[in-house]
């Protein structure tokens, strides 16, 4: 895979999750799948916590993890978040809880790696000894105002968050660094065109390291978010 684009599927999956500690969610897959194992490529898949108020415990993957908020309210550990608002945890670093506000939270989990398990703390600590690398941390983005900025980074790793505003008709290139394990690009706003056809807001592309993509903002432009991922130290073993 050098190149995948799709957008967010309207259908949704209900699963109801108990270790959790949810009564259900609401999931749909855009770039892999949530469910598979062992699968070359990126996992990109919807969450929603459609109950008010419900909680996922604190826990943690054994992969790279990127989570973008798509709706609602809540919060991630002891920060506010809201629409826009990004989160970065590195393989086996615990985060969490993360709590729905009265209307639900629903959110993207944006991974360059395929991982299927959850590992809840604080009954997983021995899995994780020595593992993160760094802090998790969450960024605010405002989506109310379109700009070009870099928002995290970059790392000497290869982490890095950017934001791209794309005018009408207008070209950019996305760039995976080769010192990296890709990227994801999320449509915050608007629409951009690839390969002749329109993908919109919360459409989502991912590039392979060293690969790269034209995309263009369709009509009203678009506000694209860049996540690159950090180069992993070890083999991932998230299924162990």
């Amino acid at each position: 895979m050098s190149f995948a684009i799709a957008e967010l599927p309207e259908d949704r999956i209900e699963l109801h999750p108990t270790e959790a500690g949810l009564e259900r969610i609401l999931t749909a897959n855009i770039l892999g799948d949530k469910a598979a194992r062992a699968v070359p490529g990126p996992q990109v898949f919807y969450v929603d916590m459609v109950d008010g108020h419900s909680r996922i415990n604190p826990h943690f993957h054994g992969v790279d993890q990127f989570q973008l908020v798509v709706r609602g309210v809540g919060t991630l550990g002891k920060v506010p978040v809201e629409p826009g608002c990004f989160h970065y945890a590195d393989a086996f670093q615990p985060y969490g809880p993360i709590e729905a506000g009265p209307d639900g939270l629903a959110y993207l989990t944006i991974r360059a790696r395929h991982d299927t398990g959850a590992h809840y703390m604080p009954g997983s600590g021995h899995l994780r000894a020595g593992r993160p690398r760094r802090t998790h941390f969450v960024a605010a983005v405002d989506v109310g105002e379109r700009t070009t900025a870099t928002l995290a980074g970059p790392y000497p790793d290869g982490l890095q968050a950017r934001r791209v505003e794309l005018h009408a008709g207008a070209e950019e290139t996305f760039e995976a660094a080769r010192a990296s394990d890709g990227v994801v690009g999320v449509v915050l706003d608007g629409a951009v065109t690839a390969d002749g056809r329109t993908y919109g807001r919360w459409s989502c592309f991912a590039l392979s390291a060293g690969a790269r993509c034209r995309l263009a903002g369709a009509d009203g432009g678009a506000d694209v978010l860049a996540l690159q991922f950090p180069v992993p130290p070890v083999a991932s073993d998230a299924d162990a």
